[in-house]
């Protein structure tokens, strides 16, 4: 759920306001993991980088685990 939620954020900040550059998304990527601890989860776990967001996503995608419906 973190990883659609923050690339869903990222999608829409740069659809409505400016484009990021990529070192600004990777800066939101690394600073979204800050909520790690307090959820409890593993360190390491969350993505820290646009690059290992889009890929974490393009793996679930791959596995079916998770599909894309309609909806």
């Amino acid at each position: 759920m973190h990883a659609t939620l923050i690339d869903s954020l990222l999608r829409v900040y740069q659809m409505y306001f400016r484009p990021l550059s990529r070192a600004d998304q990777d800066r939101y990527c690394y600073e979204a993991t800050a909520m790690a601890p307090l959820l409890r989860i593993p360190p390491g776990y969350l993505p820290t980088t646009v690059a290992d967001l889009h890929a974490y996503l393009r793996g679930m995608l791959a596995s079916r685990e998770i599909t894309v419906g309609a909806a």
